[in-house]
């Protein structure tokens, strides 16, 4: 009997099929939705939960950068600007390790705006750390894309 037991206790313990990473990877995804979800909605109250107090935005193109309280301001001002806005993300990545994430994507903004449609792509950078038991946005570098 116990040797029929053996293998399914090795299966059980093997630890190939360690499954810490997967809900961390799962977490890191869903934050990364809800930030998502949030920019379309222009939802400054859950953007200012999901950004780390250190927060940083990027635009090489344009040699500038945005603090957190800058980022959340210009945010609040696009929903005045951009009523119907609508955010696709595609081509996402997620890298993590044991307290770090790294997600890129392109994003697609299309909207309305005086009975006139328009449309811009970009690619992103997330850089995500794990801070007190939740994930937060560190880091997000910004490009535009054809």
């Amino acid at each position: 009997m116990s040797i029929l037991l053996l293998p399914l206790w090795l299966l059980t313990c093997d630890p190939a099929q360690d499954k810490s990473v997967v809900p961390d990877a799962e977490a890191v995804e869903r934050s990364e939705t809800l930030f998502n979800q949030a920019y379309q909605d222009l939802d400054v109250a859950i953007m200012d939960r999901l950004l780390s107090d250190n927060f940083e935005a990027a635009y090489p193109e344009r040699a500038t950068t945005s603090n957190k309280q800058q980022w959340l301001t210009e945010l609040q001002g696009l929903r005045t600007l951009f009523p119907a806005l609508e955010i696709s993300v595609d081509s996402m990545t997620v890298a993590i390790d044991e307290q770090r994430a790294q997600v890129e994507a392109v994003r697609t903004f299309n909207w309305m705006q005086d009975g006139q449609s328009g449309s811009y792509r970009e690619r992103y950078t997330n850089l995500w750390s794990q801070e007190s038991g939740k994930w937060q946005l560190h880091q997000s570098t910004v490009t535009s894309q054809p």
